[in-house]
């Protein structure tokens, strides 16, 4: 299913497909949301950016 919203609320950031239905969410202590597309969701915490796909799962680590 696709990526619709991508939201941080407090520490934690849920992403929800267009129906509303959540897709997973992430603790992101120390981090913060980047941007999403219908297809990723990109966080920062520290100094590596994360690339997740709609399930959750890291597909690519970067440094910024």
């Amino acid at each position: 299913m696709a990526i619709a919203t991508a939201v941080v609320i407090g520490n934690m950031l849920y992403v929800k497909d267009k129906r509303g239905s959540l897709l997973f969410t992430k603790s992101l202590i120390g981090g913060e949301l980047m941007g999403f597309t219908g297809s990723a969701v990109t966080i920062r915490i520290g100094r590596l950016a994360y690339i997740l796909d709609e399930r959750g799962r890291t597909t690519t680590t970067t440094p910024v």
